[in-house]
């Protein structure tokens, strides 16, 4: 085991959607599977697996997963998150963590700050943006947020041009309303899926993970007081339960 750092264990694994079954290897957390690497291209029918249901067979275990396409700077690759795992299951998987764990390759430098889900009105955060590209404005929302870069997501195909590598610029809206304009931001990785809405209709999500390469001092400055009072307001709350 790798002795600084361990988050996952990598092994082999069989994926179903939809009663058709493909073998696959890559690395598991109890949060789910990251890095996994298709040699071939996949069955055309797995063309609707983005954001859906798929079952992962590990050793004897069935586990519940909704499977995801990203595109990073070494190419796609496929994550599956997991849910509704039951106690025992995720124990079993941290164990193995613990026992065959390795470092991911990566550090991560700051941790994200989750936006959405969160109904919180006495915490700051930036609740949407306003990104440029192709000549276009484009209202996004943030997904979460980390003093080095955020997380952006559309409906639709109004980002399908954008690229990995990608420089653009965005104004950020913070659920205070005040606004920090005149950012940018390098595109670091992208993700789509799909989802149904309540009337069954199919449309198509991106995410996409950018990168702050340029901020104004009075914007930077902005940017991490909001951070800095999102965690005041924690450390507050922490405290007066203590």
């Amino acid at each position: 085991m790798d002795p600084i750092k361990a988050k996952f264990f990598q092994a082999d694994f069989e994926v179903s959607f939809r009663g058709h079954g493909l073998q696959m290897r890559g690395l598991f957390s109890d949060k789910g599977i990251t890095k996994i690497h298709y040699k071939k291209d996949l069955p055309e029918a797995w063309g609707e697996a983005y954001g859906k249901a798929v079952v992962v067979g590990l050793d004897t275990l069935k586990l519940k997963g909704v499977l995801f396409q990203q595109f990073a700077e070494g190419g796609m690759f496929f994550e599956i998150r997991f849910y509704e795992l039951e106690p025992p299951v995720v124990a079993y998987l941290q164990q193995r963590v613990e026992i065959e764990g390795i470092s991911p390759g990566w550090v991560r430098e700051f941790p994200r700050i989750p936006v959405q889900g969160v109904k919180d009105p006495e915490l700051p955060m930036p609740s949407m943006g306003i990104l440029r590209f192709g000549g276009e404005e484009h209202f996004v929302e943030v997904a979460n947020f980390t003093l080095g870069g955020i997380r952006v997501e559309v409906q639709g195909n109004h980002l399908g041009d954008l690229r990995v590598g990608t420089v653009v610029s965005f104004d950020l809206v913070a659920s205070s309303g005040d606004v920090l304009n005149n950012m940018s931001a390098e595109v670091r990785n992208i993700a789509m899926h799909e989802r149904e809405n309540e009337r069954k209709q199919k449309h198509t999500t991106r995410s996409f993970g950018l990168k702050f390469v340029q901020l104004d001092p009075r914007t930077k400055q902005k940017y991490r007081n909001l951070i800095r009072d999102y965690c005041l307001i924690l450390q507050r709350r922490y405290d007066d339960k203590s």
